[in-house]
């Protein structure tokens, strides 16, 4: 074996070692996401926002159901119950408002809502359809890397807890009454009876 067969041979077993280091420590946990599906151009949509995010350690899942902003208590309270239900960090979905869509992230753990619009036109998959889908997907994909690094993007739009109950205090019985005691009868039949033998009378 020559001289330069050994460095390359040694420089292929350093790089396996590297790399094998290396991928677990960058590998991170697969987390969930979910997305509202309410028409054909929302299931479109999240196929636009899959292809952006593909490099992410998220797992995107389709919900079918009604529009989010239908939802009775609103969207962010459809979002807290929809990634209670599925163990989600993050809730998207779209709003169609003429030619403009929005999207919206929810990161409920954190409270946290980034809203973005574009001017998306045409028929899916068409090509002015597509420049506006691109945008939005573009950024999903922000929001999601940010919620995967634990600094979800948008405001913090989640009410704060209700105060604590605080139980009333059982009310205090009240004191027992102190009364006098009344003599008892005897009593006074004896005392007089002894004034009676003592010779002793009230009238004189």
């Amino acid at each position: 074996m020559s001289v330069l067969e050994a460095v390359a041979r040694q420089g292929v077993v350093v790089l396996a070692l590297v790399l094998g280091l290396w991928s677990p420590a960058r590998a991170a946990e697969p987390w969930r996401a979910v997305a509202r599906v309410a028409t054909s151009e929302d299931r479109a949509l999240l196929e636009r926002v899959r292809g952006q995010s593909s490099d992410l350690p998220v797992v995107l899942e389709a919900e079918a159901g009604p529009s989010m902003d239908e939802s009775p208590g609103g969207a962010w309270r459809e979002a807290e119950r929809l990634a209670s239900r599925k163990d989600a960090r993050a809730v998207l979905w779209f709003t169609r408002e003429a030619a403009a869509l929005r999207v919206s992230v929810a990161a409920p753990r954190t409270g946290h809502l980034f809203v973005r619009s574009a001017r998306v036109e045409g028929a899916p998959e068409t090509l002015t359809w597509s420049v506006g889908a691109e945008a939005l997907a573009l950024a999903v994909r922000s929001a999601l890397r940010a919620v995967d690094a634990g600094e979800p993007l948008g405001d913090v739009v989640a009410p704060p807890p209700p105060p604590p109950v605080v139980a009333a205090p059982p009310p205090v019985p009240a004191a027992p009454e102190q009364g006098v005691e009344a003599p008892v009868d005897g009593a006074f039949v004896q005392v007089g009876v002894h004034a009676a033998l003592d010779g002793y009378h009230s009238w004189g």
